[in-house]
């Protein structure tokens, strides 16, 4: 019984605990000083909650029940005894008293727990049963009346604050008819005997039992009363502690997701007309600094961030964080698009001033996402959510450390995405994906012409639909996702294994290289899936596999990819580097990878005769690989003066158009039969002499000098000294002339670069010495031009001068060149080798 008040408590506190969270006002919620509560509990306490004690109070109140029913028979025994009524019936009342209440007793022994806690013991029942006993002993004795109504007393008030207010009116209703029909059916009989002091007595003694059963009872309503407060308490504390774990980040003490989804629901549906904003707030560099000091460190940075942003924000903003460095924000009651700019502006610049933690100094960035709530195109609160990411990584594209506002680009250029990613998964499915192969030409410069050979082809992905067949660049930005990423990556292995086993087996020993990406690489399963794939082409050796891994991002800084490079060299398949020198940590790389090769990115070697610093960093990335012993692969060779070029730096492997297109495997086969024909100046490369470190230093100051004079950003020092009439003498240009004069005296190419050379400077000097905008502007277009005619002499000087046996070589395999062959008209923008197309030099 008591029990069932308690469960009734529970369930009602549950009830309107649960309505006032669903009913949470649309206040913000701020970040406040959190502790984690103190939860520890002792074996006592957990032996005394209500849920390891459902049956005890039941029990109980059901061996009180049997205890005053003794009681009480013993009594109506004594009424016996005195000739009062028969024996039989006292024996009768006590047998039938104790047989309804063992066998409640029994029944409820019987009950599953879950029953019990569910509050099915049937209180009905036993009240009912009670009140029949006693109403039906009183209309069949009335002499026992008297004792009934006091046991009735003692039993129906304890039993009653079981049950709601309707449930006490129906019940005091049915006892009020039962005790009705009771005296009527007894006709007027009830009485209460007080003859004689024996009667008395036992009358005393009756009313004294009672009095004494229902103070019993009351004691023990009190008890378990009292527990219940406390145990109702208890539960109180424990559901405001749980509902702050799961409303609060436990780290900052802000909101968490929950919160705020919550939070922004109730602005949406109770305030759709309230301007509305959501931030998507992400850290830049926070895990670098996570990874280099720790996460204790980490997450004091995140509670000090987490502070920062709170104090710029305004009251009425909500802030919440996602997870590791997420944050996110709610803009409202804001009145212009300026004055949330202003906010958010507040927001990006909180991060510049650096953090302290721990005696450690250190400098965050901020990328800031905004979707504005439309409200003539409302939306709900997962696609606010959606929308503001999408701006979020919008601004981390766009260079970090910014704002971006949310535009219909953004959600295009997401389904775009979506389509590419459907478009290659309906590919892969259907057996749509294939390879295509560039050739990759090398050579040997002791071996002479016979060293010249295709030892090398790059596996290119293509996706062939209705419309024709598509380069990997339609789909490239889907291929690292982790949907399609291992599949794709999968077949490219199968694929590639295939075919050098088919050349390997026709004789053509030819390095396949596949781009892999990072996911796939990494992924843990790669190296037993590439130990099966290589077990399934026995035929081809594990050498003519090359893994180019892409060195952009910061997977390739993990111990897993030191790990994966190593056991994929003692399978025997080579590791290479793509891409090198575009990302941030390329010699990094280098020092923990043990990578077999590098490929030099186009970037460089497309700018290798226009642009100072793409000849600078091109021979410096090749010097360091060949310090460190690494095979140089140049991407992006267009032209064959770019693979002389790149041959008089020590380039040994080229790759690009000059060489040959992608093309399928069978047309490959056929272009290996004949492809000395298709490229007759790669005889001359093993005769190009490499390019003294000298000669590239003069040609890059050059170079930015010219750079320097077209964008007006020569400084005093060095206006003062190009300004001297013999600045040409003394440039880095001029020396190299200099000490380079015997060689190259006896060249007409070397005497005209002398000449433009002289040109250049004297130009160069009126121009400084001009005051007039419109003479410096003529001057510089001017500048330019001499420039370039410069740059083309220096290369035809370098590719083609170098001496009589280099000469012959160009000119058997070009029957048509002159020593200036490589020289194109100064007004022309290139010039062609004659009698073959295929040589234009490139501005």
């Amino acid at each position: 019984m008591v029990c069932g008040l308690w469960h009734q408590a529970a369930h009602d506190f549950r009830r309107t605990s649960q309505i006032s969270v669903l009913t949470t006002s649309d206040k913000p919620i701020h970040a406040a000083p959190y502790r984690a509560p103190q939860t520890h509990r002792d074996s006592s306490m957990d032996q005394s909650h209500p849920s390891s004690k459902t049956r005890r109070p039941q029990r109980a109140l059901l061996v009180l029940n049997l205890s005053g029913y003794a009681i009480g028979a013993l009594t109506i025994l004594g009424y016996g005894l005195l000739g009062l009524l028969p024996v039989t019936v006292a024996m009768a009342y006590f047998v039938v008293g104790a047989l309804v209440n063992g066998g409640l007793y029994v029944w409820f022994q019987g009950l599953p727990d879950e029953a019990v806690r569910a509050k099915r013991y049937p209180t009905f029942v036993f009240l009912l049963l009670n009140v029949a006993v006693q109403l039906g002993f009183a209309v069949w004795q009335p002499q026992i009346a008297f004792i009934a109504m006091l046991i009735l007393i003692g039993i129906v008030p304890m039993e009653v604050l079981r049950f709601r207010r309707r449930q006490i009116v129906l019940l005091y209703g049915l006892i009020a008819t039962m005790t009705l029909i009771a005296l009527l059916l007894s006709k007027g009989q009830w009485s209460i005997p007080a003859d004689g002091w024996a009667q008395q007595m036992l009358l005393w003694l009756a009313f004294t039992e009672a009095l004494a059963f229902s103070f019993v009872m009351q004691l023990f309503k009190e008890r378990y009363s009292r527990k219940l407060m406390q145990q109702t308490e208890q539960i109180q504390h424990e559901f405001k502690t749980v509902r702050t774990i799961a409303y609060r980040d436990d780290l900052t003490g802000l909101a968490n997701r929950r919160a705020f989804m919550q939070q922004l629901n109730a602005v949406l549906n109770k305030h759709p007309d309230r301007a509305l904003a959501v931030g998507m707030i992400d850290l830049d560099r926070f895990k670098v600094i996570n990874d280099r000091l720790g996460h204790a460190v980490g997450d004091q940075l995140l509670i000090a961030v987490g502070q920062r942003l709170r104090g710029v924000l305004r009251q009425s903003d909500v802030l919440a964080r996602l997870g590791g460095d997420e944050f996110v924000v709610m803009f409202t009651h804001y009145t212009s698009l300026d004055q949330l700019r202003l906010v958010a502006d507040r927001l990006v610049k909180s991060m510049e001033q650096e953090f302290v933690v721990q005696g450690h100094a250190m400098q965050l960035g901020l990328s800031l996402g905004i979707v504005i709530q439309q409200q003539t195109q409302p939306v709900d609160a997962l696609t606010l959510m959606r929308r503001a990411d999408l701006a979020m990584y919008a601004a981390k594209e766009g260079g970090r450390q910014q704002l971006r506002i949310f535009d219909q680009h953004m959600e295009d250029a997401l389904q775009e995405r979506d389509r590419q990613l459907h478009w290659v998964l309906d590919a892969l499915r259907d057996n749509r994906l294939e390879l295509h192969y560039q050739p990759i030409l090398s050579f040997d410069p002791k071996a002479g012409a016979s060293g010249v050979g295709i030892y090398g082809a790059e596996a290119l992905l293509r996706l062939r639909d209705a419309d024709g067949v598509h380069n990997a660049g339609e789909f490239e930005a889907v291929l690292d996702d982790e949907q399609i990423g291992v599949p794709v990556g999968r077949f490219v292995v199968s694929a590639a294994l295939e075919q050098a086993q088919r050349w390997h087996v026709e004789g053509h020993n030819i390095q396949v290289s596949i781009n892999i990406s990072p996911r796939h690489f990494l992924d843990p399963q790669f190296l037993s899936e590439l130990r099966t794939a290589l077990e399934r082409h026995p035929q081809c050796p594990p050498e003519l596999l090359v893994l180019e891994v892409t060195e952009h991002g910061s997977e390739l800084d993990s111990r897993m990819a030191g790990f994966v490079v190593n056991r994929c060299r003692s399978l025997g398949v080579r590791v290479a580097l793509d891409d090198f020198g575009t990302g941030s940590a390329s010699l990094t790389h280098l020092q923990k990878l043990e990578v077999s090769s590098v490929k030099i990115d186009r970037s460089f070697t497309r700018d290798l005769f226009t642009s100072g610093a793409g000849l600078s960093i091109t021979y410096g990335l090749l010097r360091t690989a060949a310090l460190m012993g690494l095979n140089v692969v140049a991407e992006g060779v267009s032209t064959p003066q770019h693979a002389l070029a790149l041959a008089a730096m020590s380039c040994r492997r080229f790759q690009g158009y000059a060489i040959a297109r992608p093309m399928t495997a069978d047309a490959m086969g056929a272009w290996l039969a004949r492809w000395r024909e298709h490229l007759p100046w790669a005889a001359v490369l093993p005769r190009q002499a490499e390019i003294s470190p000298d000669a590239i230093h003069a040609l890059v100051q050059h170079n930015n000098t010219a750079l320097h004079a077209e964008r007006g950003t020569i400084d005093a020092e060095e206006r003062a000294r190009l300004i001297k009439a013999d600045a040409q003498q003394h440039c880095a240009l001029g020396l190299w002339c200099h000490d380079n004069a015997a060689r190259y005296s006896n060249r007409p190419g070397f005497l005209r670069l002398m000449r433009e050379h002289h040109v250049f400077h004297t130009r160069l000097r009126e121009n400084l010495v001009a005051t007039q905008a419109d003479t410096e502007q003529v001057a510089n277009n001017a500048l330019g031009e001499q420039s370039r005619i410069i740059r083309h002499q220096f290369w035809n000087l370098i590719l083609l001068g170098v001496g009589t046996s280099a000469d012959q070589s160009a000119t058997d395999a070009f029957p048509h060149i002159t020593d200036g062959a490589f020289d194109p008209a100064p007004a022309e923008p290139g010039g062609f080798l004659p009698g073959d197309s295929g040589l234009s030099l490139v501005r």
